[in-house]
């Protein structure tokens, strides 16, 4: 995004999206009135098939990016952004390119009479 190829299509961008800690969405669940059972951020890796799984995975999850890149170009901003990540992360020695991530976990119920 800050590279001056790209500079240009992110001018005024806004993060589209908000993660809340565990408390936070207890709190958010107890405000739409479900009682949390289970609020969990769990770390895991997820593992995409080389540079064209990555490639790919980053085409259909980051549209809110890669929508504000016009279409012609929109797969060299993706190479891009794919090599830059391997650049740091090498593709192991399975053919995965791996991404760390957190997951969060919720079980809740609707209390009984709500």
């Amino acid at each position: 995004m800050r590279a001056g190829r790209w500079k240009e299509f992110f001018a005024g961008f806004v993060f589209p999206y908000k993660f809340l800690d565990a408390p936070e969405y207890a709190a958010l669940l107890a405000r739409s009135g479900l009682q949390a059972k289970r609020v969990e951020l769990i770390a895991r890796t997820m593992r995409q098939l080389g540079a064209d799984g990555m490639a790919g995975w980053l085409r259909t999850t980051w549209m809110p990016w890669g929508q504000r890149v016009p279409a012609a170009q929109r797969d060299a901003f993706l190479a891009e952004v794919v090599a830059e990540y391997l650049a740091r992360h090498p593709i192991g020695p399975d053919g995965d390119v791996c991404v760390a991530m957190v997951r969060l976990e919720v079980e809740a119920v609707r209390p009984a009479g709500a």
